[in-house]
């Protein structure tokens, strides 16, 4: 028998490839399900492509790229707070 249990911090990658005009998309979306906020983080990644030193981060911005690992931060000095449940 498996038990499902629910993780701390759940993390959502979505890659689009790019399409006739558009640049490709690569979104993370990370969700805190704790009862305490996430602060002074950074997230590292290693995915199925460089991520541009220009690109355009929203939400957070790129501190370091070595290859295909790159490291986030949050835009500022701010905090993920629990996820607010769904309907």
């Amino acid at each position: 028998m498996t038990i499902a249990t629910k993780t701390k911090y759940q993390l959502e990658t979505v890659w689009v490839p790019a399409g006739l005009g558009d640049a490709p998309a690569y979104a993370l979306s990370l969700t805190n399900n704790t009862d305490q906020p996430l602060e002074g983080f950074t997230l590292c990644v290693s995915g199925p492509a460089r991520i541009d030193p220009e690109a355009t981060v929203e939400g957070g911005r790129l501190l370091t790229r070595l290859s295909n690992h790159s490291e986030f931060a949050p835009r500022r000095a701010s905090f993920f707070a629990r996820a607010k449940p769904g309907p």
